[in-house]
């Protein structure tokens, strides 16, 4: 099996332009994009989204934050589900990874454990 492109369409009805514009981590669920913000200049303002969309699936119809300035995020990227739960990557060392020219090499002690966040729906 081959995977080919689909349509791309803009996206419309976000509130905040820049959390928007730098999303990681974008998965699909009931009608919800949920969404994972990392790229703020001061870690609190990293965040877990949910954007609910239209039943066209053409536009976001409200716009919530999960969770923001977690103290445990540390570079949030990757989410997925399993049941109802919201498994995310809490914990990463991405850029540490990324400043050593995508190395690990000589750079192990000061690294942290990583660590996955689990948030289930009430």
């Amino acid at each position: 099996m081959t995977w080919q492109p689909g349509r791309i369409s803009p996206l419309s009805g976000y509130h905040d332009r820049e959390m928007a514009f730098n999303l990681d981590g974008l998965y699909y669920k009931d009608h919800s994009l949920f969404a994972v913000y990392n790229a703020a200049k001061h870690k609190e303002e990293n965040c877990l989204l949910d954007y609910t969309l239209n039943q066209e699936g053409t536009a976001i119809v409200r716009e919530k934050i999960i969770d923001q300035g977690n103290p445990l995020f540390r570079k949030p990227t990757t989410i997925t589900f399993m049941g109802n739960d919201l498994y995310l990557l809490a914990v990463t060392n991405i850029d540490e990874y990324n400043k050593n020219h995508d190395s690990v090499h000589g750079i192990e002690a000061g690294l942290l454990p990583v660590k996955v966040m689990v948030y289930s729906r009430e």
